[in-house]
């Protein structure tokens, strides 16, 4: 009884303890040491209500590909980036609903490299992540050397910094990639898809269902990580529930793509050269559903960031 009551008392501390180093951990504003990584993929949560459109899901071939402002300069278009490294349907789900509780969302474009990605099923982080407050001192522990005072007093703001890129990633590196069939035989099998991708795709799907918003598949060239097999789960997975889909590694010639000069990297991931041109095709298809509004004389806010993102490609 005595030994019991020993281990419930150094249980009890312990969990105390443990407890306040998660709330003193967790960075608790934007411009503390870790909060790109606790706001990572939502730095919508500082953009004004009901000035969002378009919402694009995806990972870090999205935030390398497509660039909301581009569509802000060329269309008015107003769109935000979701993609974060190594993402998942699941993050992505979570991420459409959230934005869509004060967004008035649209069109809804997912990356659909994510739904082959097997290091995100595979990332214990990501698993760490959905419960970052919790698991605070595994991924926080360097912060304990840039604590303040409000670190002890105060909880997690759920504002995130503004971000004028609004979820892009400029990178201006040219990689010599070197052309070759990457792809396979058109005719491949489709590789399946998995369960637990497959659950929050169908989610995804039935959500952009339910509150009228129009669905876009998308594939950036890839050649790092697509292949035949993948688009043909893919394409067959969007002739089922009638879902447009473009994929470039397939017809890369929509918008003149230059391997040897618009990749960032080894075929992995588009520079802002080969994601400009991209995105601008992608507007094209949007143009086609004639739902969104022309922000163009209408924001402010945006006109001011469209001036920061020319001024910082300068």
């Amino acid at each position: 009884m005595k030994k019991l009551k020993h281990f419930l008392l150094f249980f009890s501390m312990f969990f105390v303890i443990y407890s306040l180093s998660c709330l003193i951990l967790i960075p608790k504003g934007p411009d503390d040491v870790g909060a790109k990584t606790y706001f990572e993929g939502r730095g919508y949560v500082a953009e004004k209500d009901h000035t969002i459109e378009i919402v694009a899901l995806g990972n870090s071939d999205l935030y390398s590909g497509f660039i909301p402002m581009e569509l802000y300069q060329q269309y008015g278009y107003t769109a935000f980036g979701t993609g974060i490294s190594k993402g998942t349907t699941e993050d992505s789900y979570r991420f459409l609903k959230e934005i869509d509780t004060k967004q008035d969302i649209k069109i809804c474009i997912l990356e659909a490299d994510l739904i082959y990605d097997k290091k995100a099923s595979l990332s214990l982080l990501r698993k760490f992540m959905k419960m970052q407050i919790v698991v605070a001192p595994f991924i926080y522990h360097s912060r304990w050397k840039d604590l303040k005072l409000r670190d002890f007093t105060t909880l997690p703001s759920k504002k995130n910094r503004h971000d004028f890129l609004k979820g892009y990633q400029i990178d201006t590196n040219r990689y010599p990639y070197k052309i070759r069939n990457y792809m396979g035989n058109e005719d491949a099998e489709l590789i399946p898809i998995s369960r637990k991708t497959m659950h929050y795709l169908n989610k995804i799907r039935s959500y952009c269902a339910h509150k009228n918003i129009q669905l876009l598949f998308v594939n950036f060239p890839s050649p790092f990580s697509w292949n035949y097999g993948k688009h043909n789960g893919v394409q067959a997975y969007a002739d089922k529930y009638n879902i447009p889909y473009i994929d470039y590694n397939v017809t890369p010639e929509r918008f003149q793509f230059d391997f040897k000069s618009e990749f960032r990297d080894n075929g992995n991931h588009l520079n802002i050269y080969g994601a400009r041109k991209a995105t601008l095709d992608i507007a094209k298809e949007l143009e086609k559903y004639n739902i969104l509004t022309d922000y163009k004389t209408k924001n402010d806010l945006w006109a001011k960031d469209l001036e920061l993102y020319l001024k910082q490609l300068k």
